[in-house]
């Protein structure tokens, strides 16, 4: 789903911030861009300190989701029958010492890749990882996203389609590049092991 500036000023004029929660879920990052945005017309359409609250939550609320997904579903009759897709006890066993190691990062490099977040928290879900520790990784990562998207908005919202198309085709570069990292590992694993 995408909004225009037109359509999103009209929702907001009539319902302020009671519909910019469901937006930032929806549409995030170019969302938060316009919002900020319409905090800086002179017209004060919007502040900025409920911009940044309302967008982290949307942000954060997403993220646990997708989480709460990973975790209750491992035991999933969906997840045992993904063994075709690879998804073997052992890889999953990967997967969590992946996570024990590299948690942090991994949800950072997830949160800060546009296309790649909700497969990483997903992930973290799957592997358990103590919801402390998601919950406060994801929230430090969020502080810097969702103030760099309220910085980018306020200062420079004018230009929020260009934002837009940014970051869904460097999302699409980046999917597409982890895709190419994934079939290249497993292509020399796979040598190796037949050599």
């Amino acid at each position: 789903m995408h909004i225009t500036l037109v359509e999103f000023i009209a929702l907001v004029v009539k319902y302020k911030y009671l519909i910019l929660f469901p937006v930032f879920i929806v549409e995030g990052p170019v969302s938060t861009i316009i919002a900020s945005y319409l905090a800086s017309l002179p017209s004060h359409y919007l502040a900025v300190w409920p911009i940044v609250i309302l967008a982290m939550a949307a942000d954060l609320l997403g993220d646990f989701i997708y989480y709460s997904i990973g975790r209750w579903g491992r035991e999933s009759r969906l997840v045992r029958k993904l063994k075709w897709l690879g998804l073997t006890p052992e890889r999953l066993g990967k997967i969590d010492s992946h996570f024990e190691k590299h948690g942090g990062k991994t949800i950072a490099i997830g949160k800060l890749s546009h296309g790649v977040g909700w497969p990483t928290m997903i992930g973290a879900g799957v592997t358990r990882m103590p919801l402390w520790k998601f919950f406060s990784i994801n929230t430090a990562v969020s502080l810097l996203k969702t103030g760099a998207l309220v910085f980018i908005g306020y200062y420079y919202g004018e230009s929020y389609q260009l934002f837009g198309q940014y970051i869904h085709y460097g999302g699409l570069i980046f999917s597409a590049l982890a895709i190419f990292g994934v079939i290249i590992f497993f292509v020399i694993k796979n040598r190796k092991m037949a050599a």
